[in-house]
């Protein structure tokens, strides 16, 4: 392990499957769950763990360190923080997509996919609702939430910078899945596995 050849160590998850839970949290000496969020239903987690991660750089920047930042802002629902979420969606279409998402819920069989909104293509013949208005709403917010996420870790490559250690620390970047929005048939994250 890192921690017993001397590395500080720090964790920062988003959801419980990557903590304690999912018994992830041995050989860090410090630990934030989704539980230390304000809501455990923020998907929007950058603009709080990077600013905590922040100050732990500076006391641990002579040390060797291992950090694993697990970010879940371009996750449903998508809706980011401000400014993100009106750089490309119009406020004014809110009621629209309430409206669309509201419709679309009412046939929308299965309770998961109901429950995050996530219908499949049939649904959209179904409701007899426009796919497009619907994906160009939903696409915006996603694309809001990625940039939120991108500003925040270009502020923690810009400290690692700062403390000069930008040079010397390794960064990757891993996803679990990607975002289908009707491509396939389907919308958003592991719906064929929902729906199968």
């Amino acid at each position: 392990m890192l921690f017993r050849s001397g590395y500080a160590t720090l964790s920062l998850s988003s959801v419980t499957f990557t903590g304690q839970q999912a018994n992830l949290h041995q050989g860090f000496e410090t630990v934030h769950e989704s539980r230390s969020l304000k809501s455990i239903f923020d998907t929007k987690t950058a603009q709080i763990f990077i600013p905590r991660l922040m100050p732990w750089l500076e006391i641990h920047k002579d040390v060797p360190f291992f950090i694993f930042l697990h970010l879940f802002d371009p996750h449903n629902p998508f809706k980011p923080h401000s400014p993100y979420d009106t750089m490309w969606v119009d406020p004014k279409t809110e009621s629209e997509q309430d409206a669309r998402v509201a419709a679309l819920r009412e046939v929308i069989r299965d309770p998961a996919l109901k429950v995050f909104s996530m219908p499949i293509r049939e649904n959209f013949e179904e409701a007899d609702v426009d796919p497009e208005p619907y994906f160009d709403y939903v696409k915006g917010h996603y694309d809001g939430s990625i940039r939120g996420m991108d500003d925040q870790i270009g502020q923690l490559i810009a400290k690692l910078d700062e403390l000069g250690l930008k040079e010397s620390t390794l960064i990757a970047f891993i996803s679990d899945h990607g975002e289908e929005f009707l491509e396939h048939g389907r919308s958003e994250e592991h719906t064929s596995e929902l729906q199968s």
